[in-house]
């Protein structure tokens, strides 16, 4: 299959989106789903981590309170840990949800667009084979 321009695939679907984090991630994603025209449903933060009551509009909800109003939805994760426990957190959204995870330029960096990835074809490519086979081709 062909490569799919991540904002591209937002616009075209049904479900409920949704963000989870609130940090320097969240606010990006939020300046790029405006800029492409994705609406957002909501944002959320783990159940033990909710320290803001609104966020850029957004009531935060917890992870709980997603569970309980959300059958299906696609959460776009908007930060990056490697503490266990939120590991296993998001593995199991994913058993219930599309979870994405954006490649956001968060530290200056430049946004991945289609114009992008056809200029660094070969780079990307060379990568991807560094990395070994990948299920998604959703930039």
């Amino acid at each position: 299959g062909g490569i799919i321009f991540l904002w591209d695939y937002l616009k075209s679907i049904s479900l409920p989106i949704l963000i989870y984090g609130t940090g320097n991630g969240a606010e990006k994603l939020l300046v790029l789903c405006h800029k492409y025209h994705i609406h957002i449903d909501g944002i959320f933060t783990s159940d033990n981590h909710v320290h803001k009551k609104a966020f850029f509009g957004y009531s935060v909800m917890r992870r709980c309170d997603v569970l309980d109003r959300y059958a299906h939805a696609v959460i776009l994760l908007a930060f990056g840990t490697a503490l266990e426990s939120v590991l296993t957190q998001i593995q199991e959204l994913s058993h219930q949800y599309q979870v994405l995870v954006p490649d956001l330029p968060l530290m200056g960096g430049q946004e991945i667009t289609p114009e992008y990835i056809t200029s660094n074809r070969e780079l990307i490519s060379a990568s991807k084979q560094l990395l070994g086979d990948t299920k998604s081709n959703k930039f």
